[in-house]
């Protein structure tokens, strides 16, 4: 389980809830994971498939994606999105940094 900060400027300043999973033991790894995101607006739920790839010198890992919306409250409760990211996960600070585009549609 992870926990984080989410910044968008559909919703704001949210909270994500997120668990996943990777498989395999060597690069690249695959992985899935739903999340559920806590804004003021309400709860957004996506579940994403990503990959891993193997480590730099520095610990740091590049990470493709994509997700889909698959539920939530409020704004969310009919929402329906797709999209794609891309970015680093450093392995030894735990921090992910992406960048996601895609479509929203409420």
């Amino acid at each position: 389980m992870d926990v984080y900060k989410a910044v968008g400027k559909l919703d704001g300043t949210c909270a994500t809830i997120q668990y996943g999973s990777v498989t395999g033991t060597a690069f690249p790894l695959s992985g899935t994971d739903t999340a559920t995101t806590y804004c003021a607006n309400g709860v957004s739920k996506t579940k994403d498939k990503f990959k891993l790839s193997a480590l730099n010198a520095q610990g740091i890992s590049m990470i493709t994606g994509s997700g889909k919306c698959v539920g939530g409250t409020g704004v969310h409760k009919n929402e329906t999105c797709t999209y794609t990211f891309n970015g680093t996960y450093n392995t030894k600070t735990t921090v992910a940094n992406l960048k996601i585009t895609g479509t929203d549609t409420r």
